[in-house]
Order: C-alpha cells, then structure tokens, then sequence
C-alpha cells in the first residue's frame, strides 16, 4: 500500500507529486491526462518565473520538475475509488492502486456550446482549443465565445492567424485581466461583442455563420468555444466528499475534504481563482497536509 496516490495531472497533482516526494511519502500519481488542461493554454504570462511561455511549456517544465524525483506515473483513467480498510483502492483498467491517503486534483473539463447546430459542427467548424487549432484558420474569420482570461487569451492567439476575430460576451463587459484587453483593444483585427449570446451556428459541410439572440448574423469559418467548465468530480462522489452547489470539491484552507485523509488541490476544488499558480499552491498544501496526517498517526 503506498503512503499517498494523487489523481490528476496538472499543476495541482504534479506539484503535490513534487512535495510528496520531498516528504519521502511512497506517492504515485495516476493522470488520466499528463500536464493536464494547462496543455491547452495559448500563452502564460503570470506564473512566477516566466515572463511568458506557452501552457504546453510550463506543464513541461513542471513534469521535469516531477520526474526528478521517484515518483510513480500512471497515464491511465480512474474507472473505480472506493474506501478499503487502512486506505483507499483506485482501479483503472489496467492496475488497482492502494493508498494511505488521497489527493484529488482532476480538475474540469470544457463546458459545451450548448445551442443549435452546435452538436452538428463538432470538430467541423467549433474548437474548444485555440491552442491545436488556431494555426488551421489563417486568413479566415472566426468567432470566440467566451470574454474571460480563456476567452480573450484565445482571440488573442487567433489574432495571429485570422484576418477577424469576434468576441462574444454574454455579459456587457468583458472578464479577462486588465492587461489582456489592453492587448485585445490594441488589435485592428478584433471586435468584441457584448451582451450578446450565439442562438445558432449554421453551415453546409462546415461552420460558415452564427446568429446571435440580437438577430444579427455573422460570417465565420470557425468558432472557439471558452465559456469555463465542470469538475470531474465522479472520483470524489464515489468517496462521498462533500460538493458545493456547483458540484465543485469543499475543501478548507488545508486543503481538506470532509472524508478523513482525502484532500484536493486545483480546478476540481471550491477555491475560486482558478490559475495554474492556485493550484500548484494548494497541490503543495495537499501534500503537507497529507504528510502531516500521516505523521500524526504513526505509532
């Protein structure tokens, strides 16, 4: 059995991974994704130490960090938790891990266009990564929905590539930091669109319009989805933690859940500033706290 398994692979996981290791703990991480949704990040310009660098970069850099270390990888997915005498069993298809103790950091998974014809256009036309995708629409007219730091990072990016890229805001203003819509206003090649949301996207054999709920329709060749995202919580609902209303993990500034050594660290979790800085501090917080109980309970 070892000391601690930590599920999930981005920030959160793998800098847990890092103190786990330096606390001598018997860890191993199982990521059903390596470096997590930071893969998908365009560009990182607030993680200490790096003026700027893409996200697949900085997730590089952590896991090189991580494999300093002895510290067990498994690329597999959980298909089963449940509690065991003296811990924790994870199943996934290939292998049953046993743990003392459990650190969940699964972070979310990208939240849908949930309109008409959005289904139909899936992979022909809508992305949800400007970051794969942003090189295959040069010179074309594109559309990202979403105005937050995901959202206004994404046109961002496009602005390199497309001859035009709107932005569509539910809201009447725009959520991204301050720094990021300086650089958006700065773009002859950018429009924001707010207080509107997408009601239809159209097309023959791929995307070629969107119609919005003001009535008015737009020429696009592409649509970048970035409107957030739900937890993948079905590891901590096996376990029986507590979820807020938003089905995000409760934990306390320890990093504890409400299940005896289970803690949770990143996107999965309550805390609400979701950055890769955020949830590699509470991935170390996770760690102590799970070296710490261990301690405590040592004979």
């Amino acid at each position: 059995m070892h000391d601690l398994a930590i599920i999930g692979g981005g920030p959160a996981g793998y800098t847990a991974g890092i103190y786990a290791a330096r606390y001598l703990l018997d860890t191993v991480i199982i990521a059903e994704k390596k470096r997590g949704t930071l893969m998908d990040s365009p560009l990182v310009e607030n993680y200490p130490g790096y003026k700027s660098l893409s996200g697949f970069e900085l997730g590089g850099k952590i896991e090189d960090h991580l494999q300093s270390y002895p510290v067990e990888i498994k690329e597999e997915k959980v298909i089963e938790a449940k509690k065991i005498e003296g811990g924790f069993s994870i199943k996934t298809k290939n292998r049953e891990v046993q743990a003392k103790s459990l650190i969940i950091a699964t972070g979310w998974q990208r939240r849908k266009l949930n309109v008409e014809g959005a289904e139909q256009f899936d992979h022909k036309g809508i992305s949800y990564c400007a970051t794969c995708d942003a090189a295959l629409y040069g010179e074309k007219t594109v559309a990202v929905v979403g105005g937050g730091d995901a959202g206004v990072g994404a046109a961002l990016l496009l602005a390199g590539y497309a001859k035009k890229v709107y932005v569509i805001e539910m809201m009447d203003k725009l959520f991204a930091e301050p720094i990021k819509q300086e650089k958006l206003r700065a773009s002859d090649k950018i429009e924001v669109l707010t207080g509107v949301t997408v009601k239809k996207v159209k097309g023959e054999a791929m995307v070629n319009a969107i119609e919005l709920d003001n009535g008015k329709e737009l020429a696009v060749e592409g649509i970048f989805v970035e409107i957030g995202g739900t937890p993948n919580n079905a590891v901590a609902k096996a376990l029986g933690v507590a979820l807020d209303e938003r089905d995000n993990i409760i934990v306390n500034d320890r990093a504890c859940t409400n299940v005896p050594r289970v803690f949770a660290a990143g996107d999965v979790t309550n805390v609400p500033f979701r950055q890769a800085i955020v949830a590699a501090g509470y991935g170390a917080i996770a760690a102590w706290s799970a070296y710490r109980n261990l301690e405590d309970s040592r004979p």
